[in-house]
């Protein structure tokens, strides 16, 4: 299965830095899916804890990856 967001990143006219900034759309997506879910669960055990923690902690990650390499 195709998207557009695939389509777009194999475009061969599109220079690294709008390749990284499309990258930032699904990193909110999830980010922003995550905040939600937590909101829903009033009470989580430790092992629910640790994956929203995760979650939170590695899409941090990624977009100072790409904050990174936009300054370079």
């Amino acid at each position: 299965m195709t998207n557009n967001r695939s389509i777009e990143m194999d475009d061969p006219g599109l220079g690294t830095r709008e390749k990284l900034e499309s990258l930032r759309e699904p990193l909110s997506v999830i980010n922003n899916a995550a905040y939600f879910l937590d909101l829903r669960f009033e009470t989580k055990d430790d092992d629910e804890m640790k994956h929203f923690d995760l979650i939170n902690k590695e899409v941090k990650r990624a977009v100072s990856m790409i904050d990174d390499l936009l300054q370079e």
